[in-house]
């Protein structure tokens, strides 16, 4: 028999820091790698 115990696995994001251009300006931005990636195609 296979044991049951588990614990709560616990997922977090991905979090980088970015330079963002927007309205002309340049932008700090702490993002996670999803969202990040949609930033860069639209």
């Amino acid at each position: 028999s296979h044991s049951k115990r588990h614990t709560k696995r616990l997922f977090k994001p991905n979090l980088q820091k970015a330079l963002i251009v927007q309205d002309g300006r340049t932008r700090h931005i702490i993002t996670c790698t999803r969202c990040l990636r949609k930033l860069r195609t639209a």
